[in-house]
């Protein structure tokens, strides 16, 4: 697994069904990277719920997705996601993409604060870093 030879022992990495991962208790950070889009209507809040509630006070979500509001390069990052799901044999599978602006919505819904930040420097794509951050117990 490539993210447990970067990080060593330094994380803890598993590898899983996100639908079906329980998130360690508490944890101080959930890092979330280009998978959203693969996931069902509906999932995706699933997703965000369970990482809330794990999550400690203060604690940070990052999530990072495709922009389906950056017009030409959302749909180079929609084909490039589309050819990704055949080549593992997901053909005919359709991302789940939302603008910048509506996954900024989803995570106050859910009780975070988000700031936006591109992505996508020097690439074609419309990738765009969600940094939310669980609010601190009152």
């Amino acid at each position: 697994m490539a993210a447990r030879r970067a990080l060593g022992a330094a994380a803890q990495v598993e590898q899983g069904d996100l639908r079906e991962h329980d998130f360690p208790r508490p944890c101080s950070v959930v890092v979330l990277l280009d998978v959203l889009l693969y996931l069902e209507d509906g999932d995706p809040a699933r997703v965000i719920r369970k990482a809330a509630d794990a999550l400690e006070p203060g604690g940070l979500l990052l999530l990072r997705e495709a922009d389906a509001g950056s017009g030409f390069a959302f749909r180079l990052t929609q084909f490039s996601a589309w050819f990704d799901a055949a080549t593992r044999g997901k053909f005919g599978q359709q991302p789940h993409c939302r603008s910048a602006e509506q996954w900024k919505e989803e995570l106050v819904r859910h009780g975070f604060a988000v700031e936006a930040e591109p992505m996508s420097q020097g690439t074609p794509f419309a990738n765009v870093l969600l940094v939310a951050r669980k609010a601190a117990a009152k």
